[in-house]
């Protein structure tokens, strides 16, 4: 799964940025996008943000790719288990799911397939 966004130098260009399934992280800025994200301003007088454990385990940054397999009948579903979760830190936008064929085909008749690309948006 991936977003696409232009480049800072060449507005022609365009760059692929992984978005990785089952990403636990409550909060991620992509260093692209560092930038563009609002400064949080400091608070007067009002309560400290809550110190964070340093023993406590950091949360999952997920996995970028998952492999799965085509069964008996041609018939597969995507997803329905936790390692498939988005993450909640996705900003509203338009990304890319990408389908791979990664099958081993030595010796058969069948080509490798296309890769399939999906849209979704996430509002």
């Amino acid at each position: 799964m991936y977003k696409e966004r232009r480049g800072s130098e060449d507005p022609e260009e365009v760059l692929r940025r992984p978005v990785n399934f089952g990403d636990l992280r409550q909060t991620y800025v992509d260093p692209l996008d560092e930038a563009d994200a609002p400064k949080a301003a400091p608070k007067k007088g009002g309560k400290s943000s809550p110190v964070p454990d340093e023993d406590a385990e950091p949360p999952n940054p997920g996995v970028e790719a998952l492999d799965g397999r085509i069964e008996e009948g041609g018939r597969s579903i995507i997803g329905g288990t936790d390692e498939w979760l988005l993450p909640v830190h996705l900003q509203p936008a338009l990304y890319w799911l990408r389908l791979e064929d990664v099958t081993e085909l030595e010796g058969s008749i069948w080509p490798r397939l296309e890769p399939l690309e999906l849209p979704f948006r996430v509002e």
